[in-house]
């Protein structure tokens, strides 16, 4: 299956059919209120044979970028690994060549906060502040005791902190787990993970490299991210419909990016 750099409104062709399946909707027929059919519609098409592009005639509503419009074939499977496996060892195939392979250099720890999760931790500060600040503001003898006035501030404290300490735990759990390379035919996600019963999982994301593909590096913080491809959204209310892949906070995305220009090429005179 071929998905587009973005696509939020493709043009589906079977590979086994001429005819055309139109998804080009106007914007007024993508409203959240729309998504849960949508999504109904891309999942039933997922299991087909079908070819993903975009076509030069776009309407006057599609304002997708030129990254939007490109095609990257896209492999997303799970594999089962021995505990003691070496990662890459045992996921690259017997001829297929290492370029390059990192990890997230930053949000694999607890305190290493990413992107909106600063913004959403001073919110919880403030909150909090203006809940205790409140607290020596209410009238005495009123229908709320003192006692359960300082319990309602304590349980709502409590709730914020937990609710950050959630959002952290799941940012270092996702973070801590995957790792990225760049071989000499594709990019790979893969998160490693363990399940409830001890099995060792490795979840693959692969991106075929492609010269057409413009690899662009999304603005994140602390360190910049490199998109190498699009897949569905697995949130069913999801407005755009696929979700980016990328390579997270890396330090050095420029070089990244290179290495992925380089190997696009190499892999396309080689097939050429």
């Amino acid at each position: 299956m071929f998905l587009p750099g973005a696509v939020t409104r493709p043009r589906c062709r079977s590979e086994s059919s001429d005819d055309m399946l139109s998804l080009l909707l106007p914007p007024c027929w993508t409203g959240r209120a729309f998504q849960p059919g949508l999504f109904l519609c891309a999942w039933a098409c997922g299991p087909l044979p079908l070819e993903l592009r975009c076509p030069p005639d776009m309407p006057p509503w599609d304002d997708r970028s030129p990254v939007d419009a490109t095609p990257v074939q896209v492999t997303i499977s799970t594999r089962k690994l021995r505990r003691d496996a070496i990662l890459w060892d045992a996921i690259l195939e017997p001829d297929e060549t290492m370029v390059w392979s990192g990890r997230p250099d930053y949000g694999r720890k607890l305190h290493q906060a990413i992107g909106d999760e600063r913004v959403l931790h001073g919110s919880i500060a403030v909150g909090i502040a203006v809940i205790w600040a409140v607290l020596p503001l209410l009238p005495e003898g009123g229908h709320v005791g003192q006692r359960a006035a300082i319990g309602i501030c304590a349980v709502s404290t409590l709730l914020m902190l937990l609710f950050a300490l959630a959002v952290a735990v799941g940012r270092t759990d996702h973070l801590g787990r995957v790792h990225y390379a760049v071989t000499d035919c594709r990019a790979i996600v893969c998160h490693d993970v363990k399940t409830l019963t001890l099995t060792r999982r490795a979840r693959l994301i692969c991106c075929a490299l492609s010269q057409t593909f413009t690899y662009p590096i999304s603005d994140t913080r602390p360190h910049a991210s490199v998109r190498v491809g699009s897949e569905f959204a697995r949130h069913p209310t999801r407005y755009s419909g696929v979700e980016p892949i990328l390579f997270e906070q890396v330090a050095d995305a420029e070089h990244v990016r290179s290495v992925l220009f380089a190997a696009s090429e190499a892999s396309a005179r080689r097939g050429g």
